[in-house]
C-alpha cells in the first residue's frame, strides 16, 4: 500500500513539473514577435507626440505658430526618438517582455498563445492592445483631473495625521519658580545715646 501511494505522489510530481515548465527563449521570442511588442516603442513616441501637439495648443491659444515656433515642433520628435532609443528602444522592450513572459507563463500556456496569436483575430488584438493602455492612461488622468483638489486634501490630511502620531514627544517641563526677592541683613541696632553729653556734665567738686 505504501509502495503504491509513493508511486502515484512521485506521478504526481513529474506530471506538476512537467506541466510547469518554463517557457524556452525560442517560443517567447515568438509570442514577443506576433504580440508587436517592439512596436510599443513607436506607440510611445506617438502618444508623447500627441500630449506634446496638446501642450502647445494650449500655449497658442489658438494663434497659429510663428516659424520659430515650427522649428522648435519639429525637433521634438527626433529628440523624444533619440531619448528612447538611448534607454527604452524597441528591443529593450521586446527583452523585458520576453522576461515577463518566462516569470509568468509555462511552456504549455506559450504554446496556447502562440497559436492564438498567429490567428487574424490574434493579430488584430495584438494592434488594438498596443494603443490600449494609452487610452486608459488618458482617461484615469482625466477623472483624477477632476477630484484632483480633493484627493490633494485628503492626501496631506492623512500624512499630517501619521506625522503628528509619529513626532517625538517631549516630557512635560515643571512649572517655573516664581522669582524671590533678594536676602538683605538687617542693619545693626543703632548705640543708645547718654542721657546727658559729656560736655555738657558740669565739673565735680571736694
Amino acid at each position: 500500500m505504501k509502495k503504491a501511494i509513493s508511486v502515484l505522489l512521485l506521478t504526481a510530481s513529474v506530471a506538476v513539473s512537467v506541466r510547469a515548465a518554463p517557457p524556452s527563449q525560442p517560443s517567447v521570442e515568438k509570442l514577443a514577435a506576433l504580440t508587436m511588442v517592439e512596436k510599443l516603442h513607436e506607440a510611445v513616441i506617438d502618444n508623447m507626440q500627441q500630449t506634446f501637439d496638446g501642450y502647445v495648443k494650449q500655449v497658442l491659444r489658438g494663434e497659429p505658430p510663428t516659424p520659430a515656433d515650427k522649428v522648435v515642433m519639429d525637433a521634438f520628435r527626433p529628440r523624444m526618438i533619440k531619448l528612447m532609443d538611448g534607454g527604452l528602444s524597441g528591443a529593450d522592450i521586446k527583452t523585458m517582455y520576453e522576461q515577463v513572459y518566462v516569470a509568468s507563463y509555462t511552456q504549455e500556456e506559450v504554446d496556447n498563445l502562440i497559436a492564438f496569436y498567429s490567428t487574424p483575430l490574434g493579430q488584430e488584438t495584438a494592434a488594438a492592445q498596443l494603443q490600449i493602455p494609452f487610452k486608459i492612461s488618458t482617461m484615469m488622468q482625466q477623472s483624477i483631473s477632476k477630484m484632483g483638489a480633493q484627493l490633494q486634501v485628503e492626501i496631506y490630511s492623512a500624512i499630517r495625521k501619521i506625522a503628528q502620531a509619529h513626532a517625538p514627544k517631549t516630557a512635560p517641563q515643571p512649572p517655573a519658580k516664581p522669582a524671590s526677592a533678594p536676602a538683605t541683613k538687617p542693619a545693626p541696632p543703632a548705640a543708645a545715646p547718654s542721657a546727658v553729653p559729656a560736655a555738657a556734665q558740669p565739673p565735680r567738686t571736694n
